[in-house]
């Protein structure tokens, strides 16, 4: 490997290797200078010796994280040195670059990560270069303000790219009836108040799932909740399979209310919120229900969509007391979304838009059933 120091060392359980390599080369490929065991380590070598003057000779660690590598008990050595070395991430000689969901404990925990779970190459790739450069991130282009437009921008500067200019979504008609119903309270039991659902909906054979939900799903289920929030302690969550479904659930009653997140086996992905109200009657909040919109359907798209071009949305918006006031003591459900498809990929990319759509058409459901 020569006298030269080399700016990074791939640390990696063998269960991981295509990552590894990933991140190897294109690291290379963006002119750093890498030692992974795959390429450098030969045939007739001593591999501890190797291991050790990889540490000796590597600036940093990449440590390429997973289940597989916090058990390991052969990775542990080879970031443990650098650590000693700087404990206090001075130097950023151990970088951490998630993988597979996983729970770093004690040392470990404190390092900030590079997280490329659930992104597409393009996105992780900027995830990954980004992450490892040592200078500041600043951005080389002012922000967008994130406040409404101005309806008389200042010459010179550029358009706002808000709401206000985002394209309608291209939605698609379809004639097959897609059954939603109130599935959360089919699933976990009666949910209390005002409830929000968001749907991703199979409605041909072609995305049927063959088997039932396996039994590590309701844990990955919490590990995506816990990712973007929709689960905001570890702490009392309950996950289980019932009905052909793998489920997740938060019950705070003080706090938050219920949340929960399901998988069918037929591929159906759903999340639910419940909104707490300090009245009886619950009046729609049309921003409120558009960021819940926003945070359902952001936790569902880190479930692998369905293999098909096209995906249906639903959302059903269920009170009881709530809105209208007129049926004050019932249980009123509002649904929207069942006769169109968006394709897989804009359902992905623009959460927001879609949340903001599906809101204004419950807006406008509420609005008629109150006359």
């Amino acid at each position: 490997m020569g006298e030269e120091k080399r700016d990074f060392f791939i640390s990696y359980n063998q269960a991981d290797l295509a990552w590894a390599e990933w991140i190897a080369w294109h690291l290379e490929s963006a002119d750093y200078t890498t030692i992974i065991q795959r390429w450098d380590f030969r045939a007739g070598a001593n591999f501890v010796l190797k291991m050790q003057e990889a540490t000796e000779k590597a600036k940093s660690v990449i440590m390429v994280l997973s289940p597989d590598y916090l058990t390991s008990d052969f990775t542990a050595p080879e970031w443990a040195a650098m650590f000693a070395a700087d404990p206090r991430g001075l130097n950023r000689e151990i970088i951490p670059v998630m993988v597979r969901p996983c729970d770093p404990k004690g040392m470990l925990a404190a390092i900030i990560q590079i997280r490329l779970m659930n992104l597409e190459e393009s996105a992780a790739l900027k995830e990954l270069l980004a992450g490892v450069r040592p200078e500041r991130q600043k951005p080389t282009s002012a922000p967008p303000f994130p406040g409404p437009p101005s309806s008389d921008p200042s010459p010179g500067v550029p358009a706002f790219p808000g709401r206000a200019a985002s394209a309608p979504l291209p939605w698609l008609p379809h004639r097959q009836y897609v059954a939603v119903g109130e599935r959360a309270t089919a699933i976990v039991g009666d949910v209390r108040g005002v409830r929000l659902e968001a749907h991703l909906i199979p409605v041909s054979t072609e995305n049927a799932i063959a088997t039932s939900p396996s039994a590590n799903l309701p844990d990955r289920l919490i590990e995506i909740g816990c990712e973007t929030s929709l689960f905001t302690k570890r702490r009392g969550l309950k996950s289980g399979l019932s009905l052909g479904a793998a489920w997740a659930l938060a019950d705070d009653v003080s706090a938050e209310g219920q949340r929960g997140l399901t998988f069918t086996a037929t591929g159906h992905r759903f999340a639910w919120t419940s909104i707490p109200a300090e009245k009886p009657e619950y009046v729609f909040d049309p921003a409120d229900v558009r960021t819940r919109l926003r945070l359902l359907f952001d936790t569902l798209v880190k479930i692998a969509l369905p293999p098909t071009k096209l995906v249906p949305t639903a959302v059903l918006y269920s009170t009881v007391g709530g809105v209208p006031r007129s049926t004050a003591g019932g249980s009123t459900p509002f649904t929207t979304g069942l006769d169109s498809y968006l394709e897989s990929s804009l359902v992905i990319s623009r959460t927001a838009d879609i949340a903001e759509e599906l809101t204004d058409e419950l807006q406008e459901l509420v609005r008629n059933h109150s006359r």
